[in-house]
């Protein structure tokens, strides 16, 4: 019987411009993968709850989602002060510059639906021009 895994990836979190990037280290059920899909914005997903997970009850060829991937991760916009450690953020910080900030929202630890829903569509053109989804996929072998 083989044991869930421990994956160490790299993604690049919106927007493009910002040239940020993410490091992660995801528990991989034996079997599955990691898919990390970047639809522009606006886009859309057939994703319910399936027996406690965000699946994707319908395939879509143009973002290579496919029916049955579960939702793990996505990019999330919510208002906040500046990050980092350079002289602007601390000046911004001081100064109260609150703005849109972006990270990755962990499905698994959504208390409800509706916050997984709210943080795919805090993925809207004004902050980004992509969201960052990561599914977790049966394994092609």
């Amino acid at each position: 019987m083989k044991l869930n895994s421990m994956e160490e990836m790299f993604v690049s979190i919106p927007p493009t411009e910002k040239g940020l990037t993410a490091q992660l280290k995801l528990e991989v059920p034996a079997g599955k993968e990691i898919v990390q899909v970047r639809a522009p914005v606006p886009f859309s997903l057939d994703l319910a709850p399936v027996s406690g997970l965000a699946t994707i009850t319908k395939s879509s060829p143009s973002t290579g989602i496919r029916e049955g991937d579960v939702l793990r991760y996505c990019s999330q916009f919510t208002m906040g002060l500046p990050r980092g450690d350079g002289i602007i953020t601390t000046v911004g910080s001081f100064g109260g510059a609150i703005g849109w900030q972006c990270s990755l929202f962990n499905v698994k630890n959504a208390r409800k639906w509706e916050e997984v829903v709210e943080a795919l569509v805090s993925n809207d053109e004004s902050r980004t021009d992509y969201c960052l989804m990561l599914f977790e996929r049966d394994k092609e072998e």
